[in-house]
């Protein structure tokens, strides 16, 4: 089971399954919807005759209610799940500070823990003059 679920945490299939729905979604805006013009899709199967039993058999022209669309969408679905559930953190417990910032080290010696805190990316500053 464990290989199983270790295809859903790889990058390459993460991307390979995105692009296939963008390509089905870009497939699906560009030719005519069932739901949304019907006599569009007619149109279209009586030009292309060939094509459109062809697309009409892969479910193109109702493709955002066809059963493999919703199936791609449900395997990403459980793949963004399977990828949060397998990055969750461990046992709040065994989570640490960084070693500047344990509270043990840090009660006396509270500069330098604002020089270590001042050399982390993303540190704001916000002064501010109070008055009486």
């Amino acid at each position: 089971m464990g290989s199983y679920l270790r295809l859903f945490r790889s990058v390459r299939f993460n991307i390979f399954l995105f692009v296939v729905i963008a390509v089905a979604s870009a497939v699906g805006t560009l030719l005519p919807q069932v739901s949304e013009t019907p006599e569009k899709v007619e149109q279209w199967m009586l030009a292309h005759p060939a094509w459109g039993k062809l697309f009409e058999g892969l479910g193109l022209f109702h493709l955002y209610e066809s059963w493999w669309y919703l199936a791609l969408l449900a395997l990403m679905a459980f793949d963004i799940i399977v990828c949060k559930l397998a990055s969750a953190p461990p046992d709040p417990g065994l989570v640490r500070l960084p070693p500047e910032l344990e509270p043990e080290k840090a009660g006396a010696e509270i500069e330098r823990v604002e020089a270590a805190l001042a050399t982390k990316p993303l540190h704001g500053e916000f002064l501010a003059a109070v008055t009486a």
